[in-house]
């Protein structure tokens, strides 16, 4: 690992070793920041009465390391965003919308029901708004939710399709 920033000019061979062995290195997932962190521990050098550095893990330093993984977030905000909109039919009633709505997207009740009022009015209505992998899941779940049982009429799911952010053509 080479000699520890935090160690002192006048440190001996056998302090800088003893600072080696008791460097901790390690990976770990920041959750947050949706990236890989690399982190390097090391003990801080610390003055005791007898004036000898001795280094003690009490007082340890970490430090993260820039990864590739960062690098690749940067990458993927720039990603385009796409609506996944919600396209109507007269095969679906507003119950089979709302508790479609309810149970992929975890909707309230309220907000389910302004996208089915929405939909019957308009004919279309955005269902939720993201990065394209995320967006085409999204499609795939509506157009497998299945027929309505409440309407004999009704053969089969809803439709949805994939609109780009800035974009007020449905496809």
């Amino acid at each position: 690992m080479g000699d520890s920033p935090l160690l002192t000019a006048g440190t001996s061979a056998a302090q800088r070793k003893q600072a080696d062995a008791s460097t901790r290195h390690f990976i770990s997932f920041d959750w947050k920041m949706l990236a890989v962190v690399d982190w390097t521990l090391r003990p801080t050098p610390r003055k005791c009465s007898n004036k000898m550095n001795l280094l003690l893990m009490e007082n340890t330093v970490v430090s993260p390391a820039a990864t590739p993984a960062s690098s690749e977030i940067h990458e993927r905000q720039r990603e385009p965003l796409f609506h996944v909109v919600l396209l109507d039919d007269n095969e679906h009633s507003y119950d089979y919308v709302i508790e479609m709505l309810e149970r992929l997207f975890l909707l309230p009740t309220s907000v389910a029901f302004e996208h089915a009022v929405e939909v019957d009015t308009t004919g279309r209505t955005i269902v939720i708004t993201c990065e394209r992998p995320q967006a085409e899941f999204a499609q795939d779940q509506i157009q497998a939710y299945g027929a309505d049982p409440r309407m004999p009429n009704s053969k089969g799911s809803m439709s949805a399709v994939l609109v780009p952010v800035g974009n007020t053509e449905v496809a």
